[in-house]
Parts: C-alpha cells; structure tokens; sequence
C-alpha cells in the first residue's frame, strides 16, 4: 500500500511527507515503542510459565522483539537445501 502511495501519488507529495524529518522520526519512534512491547510481551509470556528462569525470559524477549532476524534465520534452511540440491544433485 505504502508504494503504491509512494509511487502514484501526484507532485511527488507522499514521497516528500516521507523524506520530512519530523515526520520520519516519528515513525521511527513509533517503530522502537512497537518493538519494545513485542518484547515486554515475550518477557511477560515466559515468566508466566517459567517462573524462576530469568535467562528463558531475556531470550524469549529477545526473541519477540527481534522478529525480522527470526524470519531470515527461518529462511537460511530452505536456501541451504535449495543450494545442495541445484548444485549437488
């Protein structure tokens, strides 16, 4: 939606609104409150089973939090059986 927007849009306006300081930051700082929750929630998730375990909390908080860097870990498998099948088999 977003390229769209940046894409179509008459005058260049979405793309300038975009580039504007203020508003960029704004973004960003609403991006980091986004992640800390994802955090706080992972921690509060992990304590609530594991009582005593403060490590299994920061990790599963860690976790949570860091959820574009789980999605390229999750990936590295498929691209490493891809990879042995083009050129092994």
């Amino acid at each position: 939606m977003s390229r769209y927007a940046i894409n179509y849009s008459p005058f260049d306006v979405v793309y300038k609104l975009c580039k504007f300081a203020p508003l960029r930051l704004m973004a960003r700082a609403m991006d980091q409150l986004h992640v800390t929750h994802h955090i706080h929630h992972g921690v509060n998730y992990a304590l609530k089973h594991y009582t005593a375990a403060y490590l299994i909390a920061v990790i599963v908080g860690i976790a949570k939090g860091n959820h574009s860097a789980l999605k390229t870990l999750s990936s590295l498998p498929v691209c490493c059986w891809f990879f042995w099948c083009v050129f092994f088999t």
